[in-house]
Protein backbone atom coordinates (compact mmCIF):
# COMPACT_ATOMS: atom_id res chain seq x y z
CA UNK A 1 0.00 0.00 0.00
CA UNK A 2 2.73 2.35 0.27
CA UNK A 3 4.01 2.35 -3.01
CA UNK A 4 0.38 3.32 -4.24
CA UNK A 5 0.94 6.38 -2.13
CA UNK A 6 4.51 6.75 -3.27
CA UNK A 7 2.60 6.75 -6.72
CA UNK A 8 0.32 8.32 -6.32
CA UNK A 9 2.37 11.50 -5.15
CA UNK A 10 5.02 11.17 -8.23
CA UNK A 11 1.78 11.52 -10.67
CA UNK A 12 0.82 14.62 -8.89
CA UNK A 13 4.41 16.59 -8.70
CA UNK A 14 4.80 15.17 -12.60
CA UNK A 15 0.82 16.86 -13.77
CA UNK A 16 1.58 19.61 -11.39
CA UNK A 17 5.15 19.80 -12.98
CA UNK A 18 4.19 19.92 -16.70
CA UNK A 19 0.96 22.10 -16.14
CA UNK A 20 2.71 25.22 -18.15
CA UNK A 21 3.98 22.54 -20.61
CA UNK A 22 0.58 22.17 -21.67
CA UNK A 23 -0.57 25.29 -21.08
CA UNK A 24 2.14 26.57 -24.36
CA UNK A 25 1.27 23.63 -26.20
CA UNK A 26 -2.44 24.35 -26.25
CA UNK A 27 -1.62 28.30 -27.31
CA UNK A 28 0.67 26.89 -30.37
CA UNK A 29 -2.04 24.34 -30.98
CA UNK A 30 -4.50 26.58 -31.11
CA UNK A 31 -2.45 29.09 -33.34
CA UNK A 32 -1.43 26.66 -35.98
CA UNK A 33 -4.37 24.66 -36.44
CA UNK A 34 -5.58 23.95 -40.07
CA UNK A 35 -8.98 25.31 -41.25
CA UNK A 36 -12.17 22.73 -42.22
CA UNK A 37 -10.65 19.85 -43.71
CA UNK A 38 -8.17 19.42 -46.38
CA UNK A 39 -9.50 20.13 -50.41
CA UNK A 40 -7.91 20.31 -53.23
CA UNK A 41 -5.49 18.55 -55.03
CA UNK A 42 -3.80 18.03 -51.49
CA UNK A 43 -6.19 16.00 -50.21
CA UNK A 44 -5.02 12.74 -51.97
CA UNK A 45 -1.54 13.30 -49.94
CA UNK A 46 -3.18 12.91 -46.13
CA UNK A 47 -5.38 9.92 -46.92
CA UNK A 48 -2.29 7.97 -48.95
CA UNK A 49 -0.15 9.19 -45.98
CA UNK A 50 -2.82 7.95 -43.27
CA UNK A 51 -2.98 4.60 -45.18
CA UNK A 52 0.66 4.15 -45.56
CA UNK A 53 1.67 5.18 -41.79
CA UNK A 54 -1.07 2.86 -40.77
CA UNK A 55 0.40 -0.19 -42.09
CA UNK A 56 3.64 0.31 -40.84
CA UNK A 57 2.67 1.02 -37.59
CA UNK A 58 0.70 -2.13 -37.55
CA UNK A 59 3.65 -4.00 -39.11
CA UNK A 60 5.72 -2.32 -35.94
CA UNK A 61 3.23 -3.58 -33.53
CA UNK A 62 2.82 -7.29 -34.96
CA UNK A 63 6.41 -8.18 -35.96
CA UNK A 64 8.63 -5.19 -33.30
CA UNK A 65 11.31 -3.54 -34.36
CA UNK A 66 13.37 -6.56 -34.95
CA UNK A 67 11.80 -9.33 -36.21
CA UNK A 68 13.57 -12.53 -37.13
CA UNK A 69 16.44 -9.89 -36.06
CA UNK A 70 16.46 -8.33 -39.24
CA UNK A 71 15.22 -3.91 -38.61
CA UNK A 72 12.38 -3.57 -41.15
CA UNK A 73 13.83 -0.83 -43.77
CA UNK A 74 10.30 -0.80 -45.61
CA UNK A 75 8.11 -0.11 -42.83
CA UNK A 76 10.62 2.30 -41.82
CA UNK A 77 10.65 4.68 -44.92
CA UNK A 78 6.99 4.03 -44.77
CA UNK A 79 6.15 5.44 -41.56
CA UNK A 80 8.91 8.51 -43.10
CA UNK A 81 6.80 8.42 -46.19
CA UNK A 82 3.42 8.37 -44.54
CA UNK A 83 3.99 10.79 -41.88
CA UNK A 84 5.98 13.66 -44.76
CA UNK A 85 2.45 13.15 -46.64
CA UNK A 86 0.04 14.25 -43.31
CA UNK A 87 2.46 16.41 -42.47
CA UNK A 88 2.52 18.08 -45.79
CA UNK A 89 -0.51 17.89 -47.83
CA UNK A 90 0.09 21.12 -50.00
CA UNK A 91 3.23 19.45 -50.99
CA UNK A 92 5.99 22.39 -50.33
CA UNK A 93 3.54 25.09 -51.93
CA UNK A 94 1.47 27.76 -50.88
CA UNK A 95 -1.51 28.71 -52.49
CA UNK A 96 -1.43 32.56 -53.90
CA UNK A 97 -4.77 33.25 -52.13
CA UNK A 98 -3.20 32.65 -48.80
CA UNK A 99 -0.25 34.49 -49.46
CA UNK A 100 -1.59 37.54 -50.58
CA UNK A 101 -4.62 37.39 -47.73
CA UNK A 102 -2.09 36.83 -45.36
CA UNK A 103 -4.02 33.32 -44.73
CA UNK A 104 -2.11 30.19 -42.69
CA UNK A 105 0.03 29.36 -46.04
CA UNK A 106 1.79 32.72 -45.38
CA UNK A 107 2.12 32.93 -41.51
CA UNK A 108 3.43 29.46 -41.58
CA UNK A 109 5.94 30.26 -44.66
CA UNK A 110 7.33 33.56 -42.62
CA UNK A 111 7.91 31.70 -39.01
Amino acid sequence: MPWLVLLGLVLGLLVRALRPLERRLALTAARVRPGAGVRGPGAWRVWAGGVVSAWALAYFAGHGFAHEGRFPGAAAVGLAVGVALVADPGGGRQERGDEKSGGRAARVGAV
